[in-house]
């Protein structure tokens, strides 16, 4: 397999320390094949030949998950395919990559229906993700969950670039209605709105039980704790950044706040 890159998303001083360590993984690894990092400091990133660092301020309300989007559109202006991967893990050994990632037109990922995967964990969401379906004329019952763990994105005549732009519109909905889960269900929705295939695969399962070590810096023994002073600081993040994709929000207001 050739002409594809690896990318994510490395913001805060822990994160970006992990993507270091990923990064010296990859090189050892897969030697030639570039990682392609959005982050807050690309400082910290210049003496690794493998690494693109890019300047990147969170652009999510709450969380930075769906600021993955700007990776993957970034390392498609580049490369034919990207293999977004989770910052806080560690390479045991070369991983391995699926048969139809050579030909891939769309997303190869851990996926099963959207509906059912709702229905497990997050019941009283689903009302919302019924309404983005609606608004965007997607048929939800055949709408995919894409685990975001580890999955794969090919170029596909444009549909890449289509499908993260809803990918954000999608997430700037349900984030200003106060959901801020991670991103597997929009990019289910954003891929079926656009026509971008989404193929399920095992591969991701067996990435994460066997050839990684899972930090889980989101959840998990290692989550990472916030000072006070911290916590306050992300307080008023939140509330300016929510304050103003409320005001951007007004130039679609029929999307964003009319039933």
């Amino acid at each position: 397999m050739n002409n594809y890159c690896f990318c994510g998303l490395a913001l805060g001083i822990k994160y970006r320390l992990c993507a270091i360590d990923l990064a010296k993984d990859l090189q050892k690894y897969h030697p030639g094949v570039e990682y392609l990092i959005l982050t807050d400091d690309t400082s910290d990133f210049r003496d690794l030949k493998n690494v693109i660092a890019i300047k990147h301020s969170q652009d999510s309300i709450m969380f930075p998950y769906n600021d993955r989007r700007f990776a993957i559109e970034k390392a498609l202006f580049r490369y034919d395919r990207t293999i977004q991967i989770d910052t806080d893990i560690r390479l045991l050994k070369p991983l391995i990559f699926p048969n139809e990632l050579d030909n891939l037109d769309g997303i190869i990922a851990k996926s099963l229906p959207l509906k059912n995967h709702l229905n497990q964990y997050q019941p009283q969401n689903l009302p919302y993700y019924e309404k983005i379906a609606q608004k965007l004329d997607i048929d939800f019952d055949s709408v995919s969950y894409v685990g975001e763990f580890v999955f794969a994105v090919a170029r596909n005549m444009g549909k890449e670039r289509e499908f993260v732009h809803y990918w954000g519109m999608i997430a700037k909905y349900l984030e200003l209605q106060r959901i801020h889960g991670a991103d597997g269900p929009i990019i289910g929705l954003a891929a079926a709105k656009v026509g971008l295939p989404i193929y399920s695969s095992e591969w991701p399962n067996k990435i994460e039980n066997e050839y990684v070590d899972h930090l889980k810096f989101s959840s998990g023994k290692q989550k990472i704790q916030k000072t006070e002073l911290e916590k306050f600081k992300f307080r008023l993040v939140y509330h300016y950044r929510l304050n103003k994709q409320r005001l951007i929000a007004f130039k679609n207001f029929s999307f964003y706040y009319l039933d």
